[in-house]
């Protein structure tokens, strides 16, 4: 494999003109640099992104934090993330918690040991001590939760959310819901039920059956052995977009009218 000296040496010219040339730097001629992108290519040279990270004590790359891929809605969001990024110079790594604070240990170490610029949080942070102090002096945005006043959030109202949903449901004269929960480590998740039951609780003649679900292994089955169980449901709050979506398929499929 090619190195720097060896490029160098193929177009003649010092390894600082090349390192000039790499990082698109002045103080070097057209017909030099021609020269030498002509000897990066013949060579086949690829830079070492992450000694160059350290030495220029910036990597062009944001570290994003997620519960899980399966959720379509972080598919869309991991899309419209990546397009931004790229028209700045920048690229993407991305780490899935799944609920687990040793997974969100091993990315947020993975992330600083890249050298990234900053971080896209999308989960709750259960990191403590040393470990955070470094997180938390890296460019932060939490989505979805606001850790401090320190950090940039976007966040929805999710306790309203959770209200508006009871009361709809409760003015449709609804007597037997489903409230399909989880997962109870998102704290959007844990804003969501809190307002739901706000509103349930002035009602005592409907009654709720909560089952709590995750991302990972859930299944289409899983939804359809729910509405199986429970055969009088009438009406239906789920946490997510994404149970969401499998309670419809899974209501169609048995063919239940009136969704």
């Amino acid at each position: 494999m090619a190195n720097m000296q060896d490029v160098a040496k193929l177009a003649n010219v010092s390894v600082t003109t090349v390192s000039r040339v790499i990082n698109n730097r002045k103080y070097v001629n057209e017909e030099t640099k021609q020269i030498v992108l002509e000897a990066i290519q013949a060579l086949d040279y690829v830079p070492n992104e992450l000694a160059r990270s350290f030495y220029y004590n910036s990597s062009k790359m944001i570290g994003l934090l997620i519960y899980d891929l399966k959720n379509d809605f972080y598919n869309q969001f991991i899309t419209r993330i990546e397009s931004q990024l790229i028209e700045k110079g920048y690229s993407l790594m991305i780490g899935t918690t799944q609920g687990n604070p040793e997974r969100e240990t091993y990315f947020l170490n993975l992330f600083l040991a890249n050298n990234i610029d900053g971080v896209i949080l999308c989960t709750n942070l259960c990191t403590q001590g040393p470990l955070l102090q470094k997180v938390l002096k890296l460019p932060l945005v939490s989505v979805g939760r606001v850790l401090s006043d320190e950090v940039s959030s976007v966040s929805a109202d999710n306790t309203s959310g959770g209200q508006l949903a009871a009361q709809i449901l409760s003015q449709n004269c609804c007597r037997e819901i489903l409230f399909i929960n989880g997962p109870k480590t998102l704290h959007s998740v844990q804003e969501k039920s809190a307002g739901f039951y706000q509103v349930m609780d002035q009602y005592p003649e409907i009654h709720v059956h909560e089952v709590i679900l995750d991302f990972v292994n859930v299944t289409q089955t899983s939804f359809d052995q729910l509405f199986r169980q429970w055969p009088s449901i009438d009406g239906i709050f789920a946490a997510s977009d994404f149970f969401a979506a499998c309670a419809l398929r899974s209501l169609h499929s048995l063919d239940k009218k009136g969704w």
